[in-house]
């Protein structure tokens, strides 16, 4: 079990050198395939406003807070981190380990009770099963320290073009196929589980309206069309209509950390 003290790149030099990195799932056949994101992927917009929205939340936290990020895969967040000067971070992935990254489900955290002050939990809810996500989301409780933060960023299945289409078709538009995202559902649904599992909702922001066809067009050229993501975001920023909602969450029986 690990503690925030157990600093794994402290550990590495002290052993002798990192140790070799494992990769399985995608970072096996893909290999560290977030560490060099190109600006015409069809979610680049939505993956620097999750970029911006985390590193301004954690900016006003002390260097000596105590921050997991799980399912961080090669742990490109954590070592944006370490860079800006906290100390006490770890990184969890259950596909990767490394010099700042332990292999660890969320079903299952190798981290003792009650020992970190913030919880990262970026895009990897939706990959896990809906019956085992209220499991994921006990762990993460589990491991944060009373009124301890939690950033969860989550895709919504009921985003505005969803719905437009479910109202025309009966039928949703996923946010990903079935097999990469099987726990897809509604924002609302993901709301209640957060409740129901102990955490208090402090924060919520949406990012990208689907306007029908306006959200094709920022997809399919998003770095000709990152002015049109950018407006479509000022101008209607109903949390419901969004593609992505992040949520900052705080552990009942404290104060927010």
């Amino acid at each position: 079990m690990l503690t925030p003290d157990e600093n794994p790149q402290e550990n590495a030099a002290r052993d002798g050198g990192a140790p070799a990195s494992r990769k399985t799932g995608e970072y096996g056949s893909r290999g560290d395939y977030h560490r060099d994101i190109s600006p015409d992927w069809s979610y680049y917009p939505l993956y620097l406003s999750k970029k911006k929205f985390v590193l301004d939340f954690i900016s006003v936290f002390p260097p000596e807070t105590s921050i997991v990020d799980v399912g961080c895969g090669e742990g490109v967040f954590v070592e944006e981190l370490a860079k800006r000067g906290y100390v006490r971070v770890l990184g969890v992935d259950d596909n990767y380990s490394s010099d700042i990254v332990v292999r660890g489900s969320v079903l299952a955290l190798p981290i003792e009770n009650e020992r970190y002050d913030v919880a990262f939990f970026l895009d990897v809810i939706e990959h896990i099963p809906i019956e085992r996500q209220a499991d994921a989301i006990r762990e993460l409780l589990r491991v944060l320290k009373p009124g301890g933060s939690l950033v969860i960023s989550i895709p919504n299945l009921a985003h505005l073009a969803s719905r437009v289409r479910f109202l025309l078709k009966g039928k949703f538009v996923r946010t990903a196929s079935v097999e990469k995202h099987p726990g897809d559902r509604p924002i609302a649904e993901y709301m209640k589980m957060l409740e129901e599992g102990g955490f208090l909702l402090a924060e919520r922001k949406g990012f990208f309206p689907t306007v029908p066809v306006l959200y094709k067009l920022v997809q399919r050229k998003p770095s000709r069309y990152l002015w049109l993501y950018d407006l479509l975001n000022r101008l209607l920023p109903n949390a419901n209509w969004c593609f992505l909602n992040i949520l900052v969450c705080r552990k009942g029986g404290g104060r927010a950390a």
